[in-house]
């Protein structure tokens, strides 16, 4: 399969994000209580939360300039959440709708002492999000589109969604989509139709599992994948990453990093894929950088605005660079001004 199938966008032409927008509240806990009990946490803290989110606030932090489409509440935690966001430059938020009657979708994050976390969510008003004229957010021609999994578990918000993604298949612009775990439980027959018009997807093992309903290894199942999306992202958490790129096959073995918190970390290889092929880097060049900003999503306590920009892999990159090969790892610095 030809790269050219693929490639890389105008530099200026934006990111178009379409999904969930939620205020993120974090409680790490010394271990995980039994029922009844009363346990002290060891921090509480919040931010702006949401797949969609976190992969614009991570563009925008990259320096490529960003839309969002998503909805809050008319409440408290709505303009917190806004006034986090709208401080960040290049992120644009003219596509967020206020809801007056359904709140802000919250999630509670449970962090456990090895950094893995539970979410207990509230939907809210995300899953009422409306794009009455989709037309409107492509022009300019944004640079691709990208949803998640979790756009298709409502009815107006999957409307929402598919509205964007017809357009974005008329004018030509590549549709990127994170699947999520819950979705791929409760929403696979409309996960599985969108896949037929998806330029790039990214998603567990475990979610590739049960969107495929197959149980086998995570090679085949990302060369079941890769037979009709020119590229695809295989995260096995601590085991690495299988990436299938227009042909090539990259495997990306595990990074010796101190993780304290999972949250977002998916997002951020998301982002890392889509700033590799906006930068016009290699397949392998693009599935390490995703790597890296994955494993480095779990040095930081939250997501949103706490996800690693340019300094974070600047700073990491002195402990990292041995582990990445060396034709790779050329082709990075010479891009990222890595030292």
């Amino acid at each position: 399969m030809s790269p050219s199938l693929l490639p890389p966008p105008p530099p200026a032409a934006p990111g178009l994000h379409v999904g969930d927008l939620n205020v993120d509240i974090l409680l790490h806990l010394p271990r995980w209580p039994r029922p009844g009990e009363e346990l002290h946490l060891e921090g509480l803290s919040w931010s702006p939360g949401g797949s969609a989110t976190n992969a614009a606030v991570l563009m925008a932090r990259w320096g490529h300039p960003t839309r969002l489409v998503a909805r809050l509440g008319r409440d408290r935690w709505g303009h917190e959440v806004k006034s986090v966001l709208a401080a960040l430059p290049g992120l644009d938020l003219s596509g967020l709708q206020e809801d007056p009657e359904h709140p802000t979708g919250t999630v509670f994050v449970l962090v456990d002492p090895s950094g893995e976390r539970t979410f207990l969510t509230q939907r809210g008003a995300n899953a009422f999000l409306e794009v009455p004229h989709p037309e409107a957010f492509f022009h300019p021609l944004p640079a691709y589109l990208h949803g998640t999994g979790f756009n298709a578990l409502a009815p107006a918000q999957r409307a929402a969604t598919e509205a964007l993604m017809t357009v974005a298949r008329r004018q030509g612009v590549p549709i990127v989509l994170d699947v999520g775990i819950y979705p791929a439980q409760h929403a696979r027959d409309v996960l599985k139709s969108w896949l037929a018009h998806v330029t790039m997807l990214s998603l567990t093992y475990d979610e590739a599992r049960e969107l495929l309903q197959k149980e086998e290894a995570p090679e085949a199942l990302l060369e079941t994948l890769a037979e009709t999306i020119p590229v695809v992202a295989l995260r096995m958490g601590r085991q690495g990453a299988w990436l299938a790129w227009m042909g090539q096959k990259v495997r990306l073995p595990p990074l010796p990093v101190a993780s304290i918190d999972t949250t977002g970390a998916g997002d951020a290889f998301t982002a890392g894929l889509l700033l590799g092929w906006r930068w016009g880097l290699s397949g392998e060049a693009t599935g390490w950088l995703a790597h890296l900003l994955g494993a480095l999503a779990t040095t930081v306590v939250g997501a949103g605005p706490a996800l690693p920009g340019p300094e974070v892999l600047q700073t990491h990159w002195p402990a990292l660079e041995d582990h990445v090969p060396k034709s790779v790892r050329l082709e990075m610095q010479t891009h990222l001004n890595l030292k």
